[in-house]
C-alpha cells in the first residue's frame, strides 16, 4: 500500500506538491531526495526533484507517483535544517524558498546526476586520514605576538567575538591558531569569506598549515572539484571549509568553530528572496551548534559593534599591526577650475568628462615606486571605460533598453553594457531620441584609468582587477599570482581590490574619489565610505617596507574621510551612531523592505497598497502600537525599472521588540494571488 508525503519540488518555482511513496521506497526517512513528475503544460511532463518534507494521511485529491529516490546517500541535516527554519521565522519565507537553498544549485539539476553519483561513491570510499584528530601534524605551528595571543585566550573563553583588528594586525594568524586548537579539541572548523577574490590567497595560507585537510567552496569551482570539495564535507573527510557567503549552509558537522572574517562586508547578505545574512546565521548557527564564533573587521559595521556595546557579543581590539609598520597618507583636491569647467558638480567623479585627471603630484609617488621596483595598487570604484555617453543634441543619455539606468562604455567605448542586466552590444552610433551622431563621453572607469597609465609609464607592467577581468576562477588566480610573483608592477581595479589582499611588497595605495558614495541615497553611505578608505589603506605597509597611502579626493575636509584616514573609529562611531538614533534607524531599529516586481506598473502599485492594507489592518487587529512602527511608502524604487520589469516599494521601520512576523498576516501576505510578484527583505542592505 502506498504511502503519501509532502514534497518542495525545485524549480524556476519552487512548489510544495503530495505524491504518493510506492511501498519499495515507503522506508526512506524524510529530508531525503526523490525524482519526481511535475505537469509543466497541457499535455507536458518534466522530470523535478523533490524534497520529502514529512509523510502525511491521504488527500482526497489524486496524487502521481514519484519515480525513484534520487542521490541517495545524502539527505539534509540537522544543523541545515535548523537554519531553514530560522530563516523562514526570520526572513519571512516558506520551506519552498528556504530548503532548495541548502544544497548547491547544480545537485537539484538531472543532467548532472551521473557526475554527482560518480563523485559522491569515491570520495565516501576515501580513507579518512584526518579520523584521529588528537594525533594530527600540522605542517607548522603558529607563532602569536603577546596581543595576538591575549585576543586568543578572549575569544576562547567567549562564545560570539568581536575582533576588531585594524587592517595588517593578524587577524588570520588567529584564526589560524584558534583553528589548530579546536581541531586539536576534536572539533570542526568553518571559516567564511566575502569574496571569491580572496580565496586563493587565503587557501593557500591554510594549506601550508592544514595541508588536505581542507576544502574550499564557492561557485567559481568547476562542477567535479566543487562536488568532490562538498562530499569531502558531507562525509566527514576534512575539518575545515573555507568558503563565501552560501557556505554558511554546508553540511559540516561536529562545528566546534566558525569566523566570518571581514563582517562588516556586504557581499554576506544574499541579493535575492529570502534575503538573509550569512554573517546572522553563523551566529545562529554557532549558538545552535555551541560553537565559538568570531567576527573578524578591521572596520565593523555598525550593527556587530552596536551589539557589542549592548553585550550581546564579546568585544577585542588589536590596535597595533603586526608589521608594525605606520601608514603615511596624503590628500590631494580636485577642484572644477582645474579644468576650465564653472558647470555645476553632482558627483566627484563627474569632474572628469572626456579624460581622467590625475594629481601631478600622485604621478610624481608612482614613479618613485617603479623606480625601487616596489608595487602599487590602485583603486577606483568604477568599471568601464567611460561611464556614459551624452548625446550632443537633445542631451539625453544613452540607456539600457530594458532597464532605467544609462549604459557603461567599455573597450574605448566601442562596446555598451548595462551593469544591472548585463546586457551587451556595440555602442550606438546614433541617438534614439532625435537620431544625431555626436556623443559626449562622461565620466570614466578602471579600464580608461588602466589606459592612461600604461600611456604614463609605458615601461611597467600593469593589470586591471574588477568583474571584467576576473571572470573566471583561472583568470583571477593569474592575475594574483603574477602580482605576487613581481610580473605586474601595478594592479588596477574596483573596490575588489580593497578586500583582504596581502602583498608584501605593496608600498603605495592610490585611490580616487572614493566619497562617491557620499551621493547614494542610502543611510549608510556614511559607513561604507568609512570601511571603503580604511581597508584600501590596508593594502599598504603590511611587509618590512613603510607604506604610503594617497587619496584624490574633491572634499578635503570631509568628517568621514578625515576620521578613516586617522583611524578613529570611536569619534566616527559615535557621531554615526547619535545620528541612526535621531533618525530612528538601524542598529537602534528594525526594517523591512518590500518591493512588487511586475511587468505592469501600475497593477504592481496595486498589489504594494493591498498589502499596505493588510498590514495596517493587522496592526489595528493585534494592537500594535502604531508608534512602533512607521510605513514609508509605496514609491517606485530609485531603479525603476531591471530586465522589462517594473518594482515599487515600501519600507517599513520598527521597534526592535517587534519581531518581523508579528507584523505580518500571513495568510494574506503569502496569498496565491500575488506571492509570485512579491519579496520581502528584512534588515535591508540596498534600496536601489
Amino acid at each position: 500500500m502506498n504511502k503519501y508525503g509532502i514534497f518542495v519540488v525545485i524549480g524556476p518555482k519552487n512548489l510544495i506538491l503530495t505524491y504518493s511513496i510506492p511501498q519499495i521506497f515507503s522506508n526512506i526517512l524524510p529530508f531525503h531526495f526523490f525524482k519526481v513528475p511535475l505537469k509543466t503544460g497541457i499535455k507536458k511532463e518534466t522530470i523535478r526533484i523533490g524534497i520529502l518534507i514529512q509523510y502525511c494521511e491521504r488527500p482526497e485529491y489524486t496524487c502521481k507517483e514519484v519515480i525513484s529516490p534520487y542521490l541517495e546517500d545524502i539527505s539534509l541535516t540537522k544543523s541545515q535544517l535548523n537554519l531553514a527554519a530560522f530563516i523562514d521565522n526570520y526572513y519571512l519565507s516558506r520551506p519552498q524558498h528556504s530548503l532548495p537553498i541548502l544544497i548547491p544549485g547544480f545537485f537539484w539539476n538531472l543532467k548532472n546526476h551521473s557526475l554527482i553519483e560518480k563523485e559522491l561513491k569515491k570520495i565516501k570510499e576515501l580513507e579518512n586520514a584526518h579520523e584521529k584528530n588528537e594525533n594530527l601534524n600540522f605542517k607548522k605551528d603558529i607563532l602569536l605576538s603577546h596581543p595576538q595571543q591575549q585576543s586568543m585566550d578572549f575569544i576562547l573563553q567567549n562564545q560570539i567575538t568581536l575582533l576588531h583588528g585594524i587592517t595588517g594586525s593578524g587577524k588570520t594568524e588567529i584564526y589560524m591558531k584558534c583553528a589548530i586548537e579546536t581541531i586539536k579539541a576534536g572539533k570542526n572548523v568553518l571559516i567564511l569569506i566575502p569574496e571569491i577574490a580572496l580565496t586563493p590567497q587565503l587557501g593557500k595560507r591554510f594549506e601550508n598549515v592544514f595541508k588536505d585537510n581542507l576544502s574550499l567552496i564557492h561557485s567559481k569551482l568547476s562542477k567535479k572539484k566543487y562536488v568532490e570539495n562538498w562530499a569531502k564535507i558531507y562525509f566527514q573527510k576534512v575539518n575545515i571549509v573555507i568558503g563565501v557567503r552560501s557556505a554558511v549552509f554546508c553540511p559540516l558537522k561536529n562545528i566546534g568553530l566558525i569566523i566570518v572574517d571581514e563582517e562588516h562586508d556586504n557581499s554576506y547578505k544574499n541579493q535575492k528572496f529570502p534575503y538573509f545574512h550569512s554573517r546572522d546565521l553563523c551566529v545562529f548557527r554557532a549558538h545552535h551548534d555551541n560553537a565559538k564564533c568570531i567576527l573578524g573587521s578591521g572596520t565593523p559595521s555598525l550593527e556587530s559593534y552596536y551589539n557589542s556595546q549592548i553585550n550581546k557579543y564579546s568585544y577585542f581590539f588589536l590596535s597595533q599591526k603586526y608589521s608594525n609598520q605606520k601608514i603615511s597618507y596624503e590628500i590631494f583636491s580636485t577642484h572644477p577650475n582645474n579644468f576650465g569647467s564653472s558647470q555645476i558638480i553632482k558627483k566627484s567623479s563627474q569632474i572628469s568628462s572626456t579624460h581622467f585627471y590625475i594629481a601631478p603630484e600622485i604621478l610624481t609617488h608612482m614613479k618613485e615606486i617603479f623606480e625601487k621596483k616596489e608595487q602599487m595598487i590602485i583603486l577606483y570604484n568604477r568599471r568601464g571605460f567611460f561611464n556614459y555617453a551624452v548625446c550632443s543634441t537633445c542631451h539625453q543619455a544613452l540607456t539600457c533598453t530594458e532597464c532605467s539606468v544609462t549604459t557603461t562604455l567599455h573597450e574605448f567605448g566601442k562596446t555598451e553594457i548595462c551593469h544591472y542586466c548585463e546586457k551587451k552590444m556595440p555602442a550606438r552610433k546614433e541617438c534614439p531620441h532625435c537620431l544625431q551622431k555626436l556623443f559626449y563621453w562622461k565620466g570614466s572607469g578602471t579600464q580608461y584609468l588602466e589606459s592612461e597609465l600604461k600611456k604614463e609609464f609605458p615601461n611597467n607592467h600593469f593589470a586591471r582587477f574588477d568583474k571584467d577581468t576576473t571572470s573566471t576562477y583561472e583568470k583571477l588566480n593569474q592575475i594574483l599570482d603574477n602580482f605576487e610573483n613581481h610580473k605586474i608592477d601595478a594592479l588596477v581595479g574596483t573596490q575588489m581590490l580593497s578586500k583582504g589582499h596581502d602583498f608584501s611588497n605593496v608600498t603605495l595605495v592610490v585611490a580616487f574619489y572614493l566619497e562617491d558614495i557620499l551621493f547614494l541615497p542610502d543611510f549608510r553611505s556614511s559607513e561604507r565610505v568609512f570601511q571603503l578608505i580604511q581597508q584600501t589603506m590596508g593594502r599598504t605597509s603590511r611587509g618590512k617596507k613603510p607604506g604610503k597611502f594617497l587619496l584624490q579626493s574633491l572634499f578635503q575636509e570631509s568628517k568621514v574621510t578625515l576620521n578613516a584616514l586617522e583611524n578613529d573609529f570611536t569619534e566616527f562611531y559615535e557621531r554615526e551612531i547619535k545620528r541612526r538614533k535621531t533618525f530612528h534607524l538601524p542598529p537602534l531599529t528594525r526594517q523591512i523592505l518590500i518591493e512588487v516586481k511586475h511587468k505592469k506598473k501600475e497593477t504592481g502599485m496595486q498589489i504594494i497598497q493591498d498589502i499596505e492594507k493588510c498590514i495596517v489592518m493587522h496592526a489595528q487587529k493585534n494592537k500594535i502600537d502604531i508608534h512602533q512602527f512607521q510605513i514609508c511608502g509605496p514609491v517606485d524604487a530609485l531603479i525603476e525599472k531591471v530586465k522589462m520589469i517594473f518594482r515599487v516599494q515600501i519600507t517599513l521601520q520598527f521597534s526592535k521588540n517587534i519581531k518581523p512576523k508579528e507584523i505580518f498576516p500571513e495568510n494574506e501576505i503569502f496569498n496565491k494571488k500575488y506571492h509570485h510578484y512579491v519579496s520581502y527583505d528584512v534588515d535591508p542592505f540596498s534600496f536601489f
